[in-house]
């Protein structure tokens, strides 16, 4: 009997599935951000999590049964969970792995990319500087291309005189060989 093997794509792989949480109660100072990191990654999840207003959001992804990422939440001793709010997100972009926590809430992230842009913006004005830099130095280099070729007929004009010159003392000195 013949094993036929299949590819990635005809395989069921597991779907993944993205998900926005927001955790509400008492739930902040209590070192609960740092425990949802850790499940995170014993989960194996992609994601981070971080305060917003009194309560935390977790934005994650991952083949994890929602139910034991929940349930595991929900077992943290410190803090009262008032209510879980989910909502299943598109996929798109990339999530940090392994999952993080983000100090600092909202604020920190937009800053940050805030900061981003930013770096981004003044990338594209020093790359656009150079473009006009590297024009002026290809303008430069034909110019300097143009004098080596104009020094290079001169030096080949010098090399014709040259042996012109050489083949009349080379006549020379048999002419005077032969009167010595």
């Amino acid at each position: 009997m013949t094993e036929v093997l299949q590819t990635a794509d005809e395989r069921e792989m597991p779907e993944i599935k993205r998900y926005d949480e927001l955790v509400k109660g008492e739930v902040q100072r209590s070192g609960f951000r740092s425990y949802i990191q850790t499940i995170g990654r014993e989960l194996d999840l992609r994601g981070y999590v971080y305060n917003e207003n009194g309560s935390v959001r977790i934005v994650w992804e991952g083949v994890a049964n929602v139910e034991k990422f929940e349930d595991s939440i929900k077992r943290y001793p410190y803090v009262i969970i008032e209510d879980i709010e989910r909502e299943g997100i598109p996929r798109y972009g990339h999530l940090p792995y392994p999952f993080c926590l983000i100090s600092g809430g909202i604020e920190a992230i937009e800053d940050t990319a805030a900061e981003g842009v930013r770096i981004l913006r003044s990338m594209d004005e020093k790359l656009g500087n150079m473009g006009g830099k590297m024009d002026s130095i290809g303008g430069k280099m034909d110019t300097h291309t143009e004098i080596l070729g104009s020094m290079n007929e001169k030096v080949g004009g010098i090399d014709t005189t040259l042996d012109s010159h050489t083949k009349v003392l080379e006549s020379t000195n048999e002419k005077l060989d032969g009167y010595i």
